[in-house]
């Protein structure tokens, strides 16, 4: 049992039975109280009932100064500062802010669940949106990601990662370990912590971690997520984002959804007295209702399916040799895993070549790009054997 005496752990279900780990994460945002509420219902549920797992549930909350203050966060945002080399830095640095302590000791916990647990490991981080949103999900673009969130039959985001900076769930997944972000509406909307309820009960039945007739409900659950969704379902990517810097004035034009259609050249916002209008056609995505935040919007667009399915052939190729064989692409020192590339290069190749590959890019100060592949350190044979593996739910 995890000793959590800043009360990060709502939650902790140990089963008698060899099983799956599953943990939750709630409440990252401190302005997103949804799913810290669905866990602690979910909690009483288990507990009144004397559920068993088959395996480890585990349910955390995020940042506890700021859900007390129903701010996003205090001094900076705790999803953006997971960052391997700040980790390293923190046991010597002397005055750790808010956020920096927070994830000192969420650290601690995952840590000891990583050591005393069993794998496969599943790390589920809920959110919420600041406008009207059907739910959805984010995740990184490994293969294991890509096939457990299909269960859900939501509409699935790819290629945040290359647009934000420091999420837990990137460096989880980094780990190697699966992990997928569960979006459950807008913010402060009833119905939303009713959707993350039935998001936590079918998730803890796809693991494996409960059978479906030992979750209480479970056919209603998944009716009401697919009722959730309004017919929106299947693979998305992000294209283009619309940021913020420190100082700007950025308000969304009232009335947008999550998932509107929006043609090029519609005025969508306005940034210090300047209408904002969308260069191309796209889907409007996560756009911002709140006084906090470096996003604005996001734009994204369908990935057709022949797409997804010549991505699982070319990501079984050993592309990192080749590649680094090229003019202009050379193997991180750091990283073996990791690619550079001149900017020359890639554009040369272009940024969808490097996607089919298994690669993300994130541009750097020189104008260069870093590419990151999830496929090569994703631990996959976990995970073999698991339910969802042979699409038992979708």
């Amino acid at each position: 049992m995890i000793k959590d005496p800043e009360a990060h752990v709502m939650g902790q279900f140990l089963g008698s039975d060899q099983g799956p780990t599953v943990v939750f994460i709630s409440g990252i945002h401190g302005n997103e109280p949804a799913g810290v509420m669905a866990l602690e219902e979910v909690c009483r549920e288990i507990r009144e009932a004397e559920i068993i797992p088959k395996g480890s549930f585990y349910a955390l909350k995020g940042n506890l100064q700021a859900l007390k203050q129903g701010k996003r966060f205090i001094d900076e945002d705790l999803n953006r500062i997971w960052h391997k080399e700040r980790i390293e830095g923190l046991p010597s640095k002397k005055d750790l802010n808010n956020e920096e302590r927070e994830m000192q000791s969420l650290l601690m916990i995952i840590n000891t669940i990583l050591k005393e647990s069993p794998p496969p490991f599943y790390f589920i981080d809920l959110h919420s949106t600041s406008g009207d949103s059907h739910p959805f999900i984010t995740i990184n673009d490994a293969l294991i990601n890509r096939n457990f969130a299909r269960q859900f039959q939501l509409p699935i985001i790819l290629g945040i990662e290359e647009y934000l900076a420091g999420p837990l769930l990137n460096y989880l997944n980094l780990e190697g370990w699966l992990s997928l972000g569960l979006e459950v509406g807008q913010h402060d909307a009833p119905v939303s912590v009713k959707n993350a309820i039935s998001l936590i009960w079918v998730t803890l039945v796809f693991t494996g971690l409960l059978k479906a007739s030992e979750c209480p409900g479970y056919e209603g659950h998944r009716s009401r997520i697919k009722e959730a969704a309004g017919g929106l379902h299947g693979f998305y990517e992000i294209f283009y984002r619309e940021r913020i810097s420190t100082g700007d004035q950025f308000k969304m034009v009232p009335g947008y959804r999550n998932f509107d259609p929006v043609p090029a050249r519609t005025l969508v916002a306005a940034r210090n007295g300047q209408e904002i209008t969308t260069k191309q056609d796209g889907i409007l995505f996560m756009p911002l209702y709140q006084a906090q935040g470096e996003d604005g919007y996001f734009l994204v667009r369908d990935i057709p399916a022949w797409i997804l399915r010549l991505s699982v052939l070319t990501r079984k190729i050993r592309s990192k040799g080749v590649l680094a064989m090229l003019p202009g692409i050379e193997v991180s020192e750091q990283d073996h895993e990791d690619l550079y590339v001149t900017a020359r290069t890639f554009r040369w190749l272009g940024k969808p070549v490097f996607h089919l590959l298994g690669y993300r890019c994130t541009v750097l100060e020189n104008g260069n790009y870093r590419l990151t592949n999830r496929e090569f350190r994703a631990k996959s044979r976990a995970y073999h054997g698991t339910p969802w593996r042979n699409g038992q739910f979708a």
